[in-house]
């Protein structure tokens, strides 16, 4: 019989029984001739070729706050509307100020690592004594989005919200920190994602001991996510530091399959 050996069929011949139909031009021809790979490598590239790109479903520059950040500023809004409302005026500055923020370059690298850590199966946290992120305990996706927006606005746009004294109803920094702290969002965190910079010695800084980091260190973060778009392993790599696969299988949720026509012969 055709594809066999002795008794037993070729486990080459098994492969394209069960995954692989042959075109009707090769089945014309004589297995394993010159001619009939010709024709089965010619119709495979006419077929559209498959690659995965980063969707994280706005375009750069935003020019919109993303759903699962304005999801997140919503949900807030339910929870502390019967609660402390200092708090929750306090998340009213943050919307506004990001909304405000939209089409700064900075505001770009703010919002494509939100969104990334956001989809995350997990949510990532970094340990006390770690350098390095790791599987959280897991986190509403929309309440961590929110508070990591919140808290990483402190640092663009410091003169946006009051520090050590409230302003009228918005409840000072100084008291936030322990309330989005509960949220899973910590200086650690910040420092590891290399949206801040420590002067201090700390393991988990203090709010005074951090600053934003140089301008042009973020425009150029902007510039290597944007390029690794359509390279999702290089891009989850840059995002987390890492280049373990797990990240990668966590962030599964914003990676795409795009088709690629075939190239035509000139």
């Amino acid at each position: 019989m055709p594809g066999s050996h002795g008794s037993g069929i070729t486990s080459r011949r098994v492969v394209r029984l069960v995954g692989y139909i042959a075109p009707i031009r090769a089945i014309a021809t004589r297995p394993g001739s010159l001619k009939r790979a010709a024709i089965e490598a010619e119709c495979i590239a006419g077929r559209p070729q498959k690659r995965q790109a980063i969707d994280l479903g706005c375009e750069v520059p935003f020019t919109s706050i993303p759903a699962i950040v304005n999801d997140g500023f919503r949900a807030l809004e339910k929870i502390f509307a019967r609660g402390n409302q200092r708090i929750l005026e306090h998340y009213h500055v943050a919307r506004n100020c990001l909304e405000r923020s939209l089409g700064d370059p900075l505001c770009d690298v703010l919002l494509m690592l939100v969104l990334t850590f956001s989809a995350s199966s997990v949510t990532p946290t970094v340990a006390a004594k770690s350098q390095h992120f790791e599987a959280g305990a897991r986190k509403d996706p929309g309440l961590f989005a929110a508070s990591m927006v919140t808290r990483m606005l402190w640092f663009l746009h410091p003169e946006a919200f009051p520090w050590e004294k409230d302003d009228g109803r918005v409840l000072r920094v100084s008291e936030m920190t322990k309330k989005i702290e509960h949220k899973g969002v910590t200086n650690r965190l910040l420092r590891e994602l290399r949206w801040v910079q420590d002067h201090g010695r700390r393991d988990n800084p203090r709010n005074s001991d951090l600053s934003l980091r140089p301008v042009d260190e973020l425009l150029k973060l902007r510039a290597e996510l944007l390029s690794l778009r359509k390279d999702p392993a290089g891009f989850v790599a840059q995002v987390f530091r890492s280049h373990d696969s797990v990240w990668l299988e966590r962030c599964s949720g914003i990676i795409r399959e795009q088709k690629l026509s075939a190239r035509k012969g000139r």
